[in-house]
C-alpha cells in the first residue's frame, strides 16, 4: 500500500503511509 497521492493521502498532502 505504497502509494503517493498529492493532497489525497490519510496523513496529508502526498501521504498514505505512517512514519
Amino acid at each position: 500500500m505504497a502509494r503517493e497521492n498529492s493532497g489525497s493521502g490519510k496523513h496529508g498532502p502526498g501521504r498514505v503511509l505512517p512514519d
